[in-house]
C-alpha cells in the first residue's frame, strides 16, 4: 500500500508555479482529479483526465487518451502522445509507444527507442528489460539489462529480472525438458551479470537494509550480500524491511521485527503495513490507526478505510468523511 499515493494523478491550470518536489495530494470534483497541497489549499484545479504527481520538475498529464509531460510553470514540454508513461527516475521516464517500451530524457527526446516487450525504471544504472521476439538478432526474448543508453550490458538469459538494489538484482531461472519449464529457482547478480548468489531459491526479495527475503527448502529467512542466512523467520507471512522493520504475521494477528529478528511490535494487529514516512498503518478490529516504531499509536484507530501516510498526510474516511488528515490526526481537507 506504500505506493497507493507514490503515483498520483495530476492536473494543470493556471495557478502559481509548483515548487520543485512538492507534494501533492488528489482530490475529486465532478468526475476530474485536481491535487491540494500539505495545507490543504487547492493548487491545481480539476482540468486534465489524469495523470503523475511530479518528479524531478516534470509531471505526467493524461489529453485526449494520451499522456505527455508537463513543468513546474503548467507548460506542455513533452507533447501527449504515448499509451502509457511512468514518472521520471534519474533523469529517464519509461514510455510505452504501440505495444512497445522505451525510455525518454527531460526534453523529450527518445534516448532509448521503444522496442522491448516490458521494462522498469532505472536503478543504480540499470534496468530490467524483456527482449520481445525477433528484436535483436540472436537472442531468444528473455529479461536482461541495459544502461542508460540502452545497450545490453547484461545479457537476456532470465525468465524473470528484478531492479537492482544494493549492488544485487534478483533473477530468475529455469531448466526446460521438451516442451517443459521445470526447477524455476530464483539467485542474484551483480552489475556485470555475473551470477552472486546461485539460483537454489523458491522466492526472492530485492536487499533492504542489507538483507533480502527468500524462501527455501528451510522456509522464509533473511540472507546477507553473501548468502548467508542471517535470520530464521517462523511466521505464517513475511515481509522485506522498510524503515528498518519488517512486518509479519502468524495465523491472526500482525507485528514487527527488527534486522535482528526480535519482536519489537508484538504481534496483535488484524493488519498492518510497511513502516513509511515513520508510521505505519494499522487495523485493530474494524478501525484502522497509526502507530510509531515504538508500537505506541500516533493516531488511535478511529477510522473505517484509510491509506499510510505519503509525506504530511494521509487519506482517511470516518462516519462519512473522506478526505486528509495531518500527522496528528486532524482533517486538513474533506468532502
Amino acid at each position: 500500500m506504500k505506493t497507493i499515493l507514490g503515483i498520483l494523478l495530476l492536473l494543470f491550470v493556471g495557478y502559481a508555479p509548483l515548487a520543485l518536489g512538492q507534494t501533492l495530494y488528489p482530490i475529486t470534483e465532478g468526475g476530474k482529479v485536481g491535487f491540494i497541497d500539505a495545507t490543504g489549499d487547492v493548487v491545481i484545479a480539476p482540468t486534465y483526465e489524469g495523470g503523475y504527481a511530479p518528479t524531478e520538475g516534470l509531471a505526467a498529464v493524461r489529453i485526449d487518451r494520451k499522456w505527455g509531460f508537463v513543468d513546474d510553470a503548467h507548460q506542455l514540454v513533452i507533447d501527449a502522445v504515448f499509451e502509457e508513461v511512468f514518472p521520471f527516475v534519474n533523469g529517464r521516464a519509461r514510455v510505452r509507444s504501440g505495444e512497445r517500451w522505451g525510455f525518454i530524457d527531460r526534453d523529450g527526446q527518445e534516448v532509448i527507442a521503444p522496442r522491448f516487450a516490458e521494462a522498469h525504471d532505472f536503478a543504480e544504472g540499470l534496468a530490467p528489460v524483456k527482449i520481445a521476439q525477433g528484436d535483436v538478432e540472436g537472442l531468444p526474448p528473455g529479461w536482461g539489462f541495459i544502461d542508460r543508453e540502452g545497450h545490453i550490458v547484461i545479457d537476456p538469459d532470465y525468465e524473470r529480472a528484478l531492479s537492482f538494489a544494493e549492488g544485487l538484482a534478483p533473477v530468475q531461472v529455469f531448466k526446460k525438458v521438451l516442451f517443459f519449464k521445470l526447477g524455476e529457482r530464483w539467485g542474484f547478480v551483480d552489475q556485470t551479470g555475473a551470477t552472486a548468489l546461485e539460483p537454489t531459491y523458491s522466492t526472492v526479495r530485492g536487499f533492504s537494509n542489507g538483507l533480502a527475503l527468500i524462501k527455501d527448502g528451510d522456509g522464509l529467512g533473511f540472507i546477507d550480500p553473501s548468502g548467508q542466512r542471517i535470520l530464521d523467520v517462523p511466521f505464517e507471512q513475511v515481509h522485506p524491511f522498510a524503515e528498518g522493520l519488517a512486518r509479519v504475521k502468524d495465523k491472526e494477528r500482525w507485528g514487527f521485527i527488527d534486522t535482528a529478528g526480535q519482536p519489537v511490535i508484538s504481534l496483535q494487529f488484524d493488519y498492518a503495513d510497511d513502516f513509511s514516512d515513520g508510521m505505519a498503518l494499522v487495523k485493530s478490529g474494524q478501525k484502522w490507526g497509526y502507530i510509531e516504531p515504538s508500537g505506541a499509536y500516533v493516531i488511535q484507530p478511529q477510522f473505517e478505510q484509510a491509506r499510510p501516510f505519503n509525506g504530511d498526510l494521509a487519506y482517511v474516511r470516518r462516519d462519512g468523511r473522506a478526505g486528509y488528515i495531518d500527522r496528528t490526526g486532524a482533517f486538513v481537507w474533506s468532502r
